[in-house]
This record gives structure tokens, sequence and C-alpha cells, in this order.
């Protein structure tokens, strides 16, 4: 049984989480409670995080497995200034060139893109993610709402090495996205 919000809920995985999650585009902060697949909870506490110039979301998760474990409030920590990694970004609003830069942050040491479902369209992202959330992108819909990878993330650890792409995709779908879930 995992604490879901105000409710416990039983889970068929074997991990309870409780995350507090901070995304950028308007300084909002939410906190999630749900239950996680376990190779989303090796080692039991992570930082999960992506930026994409104009929305930043990182997550402090704990996890944990007995029994309502996750009824407590996880805090922020950890360092989130600017490291030495720069990457590759997608242009706000309708544009499909991805060929301006972004500088990382904290523990986002790779550079991804690929594209994402949300609300019945595909966008494109390209930006920093940190090296957990490239490998367990699929599993992190507790962090992301509703959001469906399509494509990728596709991840590499160099400076620019995400390269510059051109789509007929927009952004502008998976930001409103990040800030309604996190508004919720």
């Amino acid at each position: 049984m995992c604490k879901n919000d105000a409710t416990s809920v039983a889970c068929t995985n074997e991990h309870c989480e409780t995350a507090m999650v901070i995304v950028t585009i308007q300084g909002l902060t939410g906190r999630t409670k749900s239950c996680v697949s376990s190779s989303v909870c090796e080692p039991n506490n992570q930082t999960f995080s992506f930026n994409y110039g104009g929305a930043q979301l990182t997550a402090f998760v704990h996890c944990c497995k007995t029994d309502n474990c996750n009824s407590v409030n996880v805090s922020a920590t950890g360092n989130q200034t600017e490291n030495k990694l720069m990457c590759y970004m997608c242009d706000g609003g309708q544009s499909t060139v991805c060929n301006k830069t972004v500088q990382c942050n904290g523990n986002q040491d790779h550079c991804v893109k690929g594209t994402v479902h949300y609300n019945g369209k595909d966008s494109l992202f390209s930006g920093c993610a940190s090296k957990n959330m490239c490998g367990a992108a699929s599993q992190l819909g507790f962090l992301t709402g509703a959001l469906k990878f399509d494509d990728g993330p596709h991840c590499c650890d160099t400076k620019l090495c995400n390269s510059a792409w051109t789509v007929k995709l927009s952004v502008v779908p998976f930001w409103v996205g990040l800030l309604l879930f996190v508004a919720l």
C-alpha cells in the first residue's frame, strides 16, 4: 500500500514514492505520492532533472518499500547551479528549429532530444537532462503527468552532442503540459 495524495492505494509495483517537483516556468512547486517501478528507485533517493531553456523540471524523489512509507514530504536538496555542459534547445512558440543553446544545471550531465505526445499532439524537445532521467524516461509518468515519450529520449554526454535539427513540431504543448501538471 502506498499513499496517493490523501488516500492509500494497492500497488502492483515494488516501491512507493514521494517527490517534490519544481518547474521553473513560473516558479511552481508540486508534490507527488504514488506507486513506482523498482527500476526508478535505485538508489532510494534520486534527483531527476531536465531543462529545455524555457522550462526546467527538477524532481527530488524518495522511494521506500513498506506500507504507507511515503507519507513524509521530500525537501529540495542538491546543487542546481550552472555546470560546464551546454546543449542545443529548440526555439519556443511555433518554431521548428533547434539550433539555440542552453546551459545545463546541477546534475544535468547529458544532452537530450526526442518527441513527446501530449494532448493528442507530438512535440519536440531538446535540451539538458540528468543521466537517470535518460535511463528511466518511459517510467517517469508520475513526474511528467500525461506526457508520453514517442521518440527518445536520445541522450549523449558531450557539449552540443544533441545536434541541431529541424522538425515540424511545436514545443509549446510540452511546456504547457509541465505547467499544468504542477499546477494541479
